[in-house]
């Protein structure tokens, strides 16, 4: 989310999550008209000074929903992606 809004006290945090989504978008553009896919997951909960704050109730929580969506998106790029895949040299 800070890569989308900022965040104030975390402009580093906040730069580079904006820079992945820049790169990422950017990255898509240029390859989207060889018909391939870019795709970036941005994990909600990573264990850092900055979450030292939080209740071990809360992180738990936090960490089970991440795991839930990147389970989420994995599956569905591994269900758009069966039988996509030619050989070149076929």
């Amino acid at each position: 989310m800070w890569g989308l809004v900022g965040s104030s006290f975390e402009v580093d945090y906040s730069a580079t999550k904006a820079g992945i989504i820049g790169m990422t978008k950017a990255l898509a553009k240029e390859l989207g008209p060889s018909n391939i896919n870019v795709n970036a997951i941005a994990p909600g909960v990573i264990k850092t000074d900055m979450l030292n704050d939080l209740s071990q109730d809360t992180m738990d929580m936090l960490k089970e929903e991440t795991n839930k969506t990147i389970s989420l998106v994995l599956n569905e790029l591994s269900l758009s992606m069966k039988n996509k895949f030619e050989r070149s040299d076929a």
